[in-house]
């Protein structure tokens, strides 16, 4: 029985998952290119079999991105989705010849970051407000970000165990669960271990209240249900 581009499409995107270890952002992102090529190819005509897919279906699809995306790198997004995708229907044995050689790739301008101006940059830390447990968080997430050049995911990631108590080397986990060593600078260090130590004073100050209270419905298991509905960058060296 021929095998479906759709039931193709979803063992790849559990193989992404589970076997490759692909960031959920990734994944999602293979998930919509190959979705957006499945409905192409359904929408005009199109075979939708793994062993017809030809060379010519590909190089239409490639015309119709050329047309609808102008921008080089977001047709490169998409088509590196897809030659992953038809690289790893090759190398599992589901159509006799691999067909990601047909995937050309748009060349792209190789353009290197323009750094901030350090004057601009100490202004701009320094025009940090810091006075309440919030905006010490934030600050000390700007400081690691700027310090480290971690991806916010990254930062995210992070758990007060991390934070190293002496030096300033710490272990970051980043795509594909790949670790790596940043250090931060001493004002970022500065800023994390003044956050740090202003959110375990309110801890155990609002622990001690809570003890106090024998309620039903206390206001300890009620932080514990606001605790589950946090916002992402609440997470930020998250733990005791």
């Amino acid at each position: 029985m021929p095998l479906a581009l759709q039931a193709a499409a979803h063992e790849y995107i559990g193989w992404l998952q589970l076997e490759a270890n692909r960031s959920p952002n990734t994944v999602r992102a293979y998930d919509g290119e190959i979705r957006k090529l499945l409905g192409f190819l359904a929408e005009h005509g199109h075979s939708l079999e793994v062993d017809k897919l030809r060379h010519d279906d590909l190089r239409a699809y490639q015309r119709f991105l050329a047309d609808r995306l102008k921008s080089p790198a977001s047709r490169a997004r998409a088509l590196v989705a897809i030659r992953s995708w038809l690289r790893w229907i090759a190398r599992e044995g589901l159509i006799e010849h691999d067909l990601s050689n047909g995937i050309t790739l748009p060349k792209l301008e190789q353009r290197l970051p323009k750094p901030i101006d350090p004057d601009e940059l100490t202004r701009l830390l320094g025009a940090l407000p810091s006075g309440t447990l919030l905006e010490k968080r934030d600050r000390a997430l700007v400081q690691f970000l700027i310090s480290t050049g971690c991806r916010i995911s990254e930062a995210l990631a992070l758990d007060r165990t991390d934070f190293p108590r002496s030096g300033n080397r710490l272990v970051v986990t980043g795509k594909g669960s790949k670790q790596r060593s940043v250090y931060l600078t001493a004002d970022a260090r500065a800023a994390m271990e003044e956050y740090l130590g202003t959110r375990c004073r309110a801890t155990r100050k609002s622990s001690t209240a809570a003890s106090r209270r024998h309620t039903g419905f206390t206001r300890s298991s009620l932080t514990t249900r606001r605790a589950a509905r946090k916002k992402p960058e609440d997470q930020f060296l998250a733990g005791n």
